[in-house]
This record gives structure tokens, C-alpha cells and sequence, in this order.
């Protein structure tokens, strides 16, 4: 795929946002058919530079994930430099690519600090990756004078100032649990497969006969299971519908989310899997454990979040 076919760039600071807020906007823009640029979707043997230099250039939004260490990186200062000096030339075109900051894990203020003491942290930078990487970064030295630190300097000034929003990973747990479900719908989206996702809520009247529908018309029923699966009596019975719908004409592929197979089948007071719930019957825990058990000798996907990123080039399922 080629830059032209993006409609969104996400600039980051891999190591800061790569496992969390990054992958979750990228999910859910593909899940609404929007195509996005992240550099870890990257074919191998591709220029780099050129490569993020085209995709900028082409997009007609950029959104900016601005982390505490985003500052540090001269990828990410020079990237955003190129999407400023586009902000500052789009007097010349029909149509100006918009920038959306998104401070993630950090204050406004703290951008702007930085913004200001950049050159001597850029300085400091560039001496130790050159004294690292040696000769590999001399093709880039034109980069790295006291002109382009300045440069690097405003632009991030710049972008600090802009309309955008705020992301705590800290107060957004719920969000993050639905990260591989949104890249999951991207996944399908873009590929013209029709899904059913129902969004629930707890007060919603019509899950029951929406869920049944979706479950008794698809082919293929895809169940994450997480720790918090067994606090939902909703969850539980949908699960019971769905092992009940197997056959010939229905696929069931589990996805064991920050769990372990023995743990869903595991149900002893304590456990994660306790399904102890209140209000439940013992007729109700008798299915859903029936349920549990039979589901998790099915071949599936594991998924552990602590050490894998989202991205759809890393999603593997077993067949």
C-alpha cells in the first residue's frame, strides 16, 4: 500500500503509545473505513524516510500523539516539523491538512516546556546516537544543525497551541480492555466482511433480541475472553447461545485475553472465573460453566497485553 492510499497519519513516540492509544485509534478509524499510516505497518525493504516523508505530504489529516518522551526522538520532532511547514505553505494549496493534538500522559504545559529548552535537549541527543550508530547517521547530518533544532522547537510550540485532546491511560482502563476488539472490526471492515459488535450497556432494553440475531445469523462467532467475561450475566449467556448455535454452519474461535485457557475453565470460589454472581441460579452456573469449559479446549488466539502491540500485521489466529 502506497502513502497516496492514507487518509490519516499518526505520528508517535512508539515506545511511549505504540501498546495503547495508538493502536486503539487506529482500530477503531479502520473500523469506519478510515485508512491510517503507523510506521509499524510497514512492509519490510521499504525506505523509511522517504516513505513517512510521502505519507505526510499525502494525508489529509495528522494526528499528533504528544507523550512525555515524544521530545526525545528525532523521528518524531523532524515528522513533526514536516506536518507544520505543510500548516505553513497550505496558503499556497485548495485544501489544508488538519493536525489534531492528542496529549497523552502529559500536560499541555509540559509540551511547551519542552518546546522551549528543545535545542539543548536535541544537542545532547544527537551526539549520543551519533557516538552509538556512527557513519549510519552521517546521510542525515544535514538534519541535525542548530537551524533544524529551532525548526524542531517551533513546530512543537506550535502544535502545543492547537485544539486537540487529553488522553490518561491511568482513568481510561475501561477504553483500553476494547483495544483489540476495534482493531479486530477494523480488520474485518477492511475487508468488506460484514460483523455484528453490539456496543452494551447495562440499561439497554433490546441486547437480548439484537445479540440473539447476530448470533443465529453469523458464521463465524468470535468470543474474547478477558478477566472481567464472567462479571457479565449478559456475557455468560450469550456464550451459552453461541456454543448452542456449533455446527457445521458455525465457527467458534475463542480469544483468551489476558488469560489462560485453564483459567477459563477453572470456577472455584476466588478464581477469576468464579461465577458466583448474584441474583444467579445454580441452573444459570451450570450452563455458563458447561459453556466455559467446552469453549476453552477450542483452538484459538492468545492475546497478552503486557507484551503485545495492536496492529493487524500481528494478529496471528490458529486454524
Amino acid at each position: 500500500m502506497t502513502s497516496k492510499d492514507y487518509d490519516v497519519y499518526i505520528c508517535h513516540r512508539g515506545s511511549d503509545t505504540k501498546r495503547n492509544v495508538v493502536s486503539i485509534l487506529r482500530g477503531m478509524l479502520c473500523s469506519k473505513g478510515i485508512k491510517c499510516f503507523v510506521d509499524y505497518g510497514m512492509k519490510e525493504g521499504v525506505e523509511i524516510y522517504s516513505s513517512i516523508e510521502e505519507a505526510i505530504r499525502s494525508s489529509q489529516v495528522h494526528i499528533i500523539i504528544l507523550s512525555a518522551d515524544f521530545a526525545s526522538s528525532i523521528w518524531c520532532l523532524d515528522e513533526a516539523r514536516q506536518v507544520m511547514d505543510i500548516q505553513e505553505s497550505a496558503c499556497t494549496s485548495t485544501t489544508a491538512a488538519r493536525v489534531i493534538p492528542v496529549f497523552c500522559d502529559v500536560e499541555r504545559s509540559v509540551i511547551q516546556q519542552q518546546a522551549s529548552v528543545l535545542e539543548s535537549e536535541v544537542r545532547s541527543t544527537v551526539a549520543y546516537d551519533l557516538e552509538r550508530w556512527g557513519e549510519v547517521l552521517e546521510t542525515f547530518s544535514y538534519k541535525q544543525g542548530p537551524e533544524e533544532r529551532l525548526r524542531w522547537g517551533k513546530a512543537l510550540e506550535q502544535i502545543s497551541y492547537l485544539e486537540g485532546f487529553e488522553y490518561d491511560t491511568k482513568t481510561m482502563r475501561s477504553e483500553l480492555k476494547r483495544n483489540a476488539v476495534s482493531i479486530l472490526c477494523g480488520m474485518l471492515r477492511s475487508r468488506r466482511i460484514t460483523y455484528f459488535n453490539y456496543i452494551r450497556t447495562e440499561e439497554a432494553t433490546d441486547v437480548k433480541s439484537d445479540t440473539s440475531v447476530g448470533i443465529k445469523h453469523s458464521k463465524l462467532h468470535i468470543v474474547f475472553l478477558s478477566p472481567n467475561f464472567p462479571r457479565s450475566k449478559r456475557c455468560l449467556d450469550e456464550l451459552v447461545e453461541i456454543m448452542h448455535a456449533q455446527g457445521s454452519a458455525h465457527r467458534i474461535i475463542p480469544v483468551f485475553y489476558d488469560v489462560q485457557p485453564y483459567t477459563v475453565r477453572s470456577h472455584e470460589t476466588g478464581s477469576i472465573y468464579d461465577l458466583n454472581l448474584e441474583e444467579s441460579t445454580s441452573e444459570e452456573r451450570a450452563r455458563w460453566a458447561t459453556a466455559l469449559h467446552e469453549i476453552s479446549y477450542f483452538r484459538g488466539f492468545h492475546y497478552n497485553t503486557q507484551t503485545i502491540y495492536l496492529s493487524r500485521s500481528n494478529v496471528v489466529w490458529y486454524s
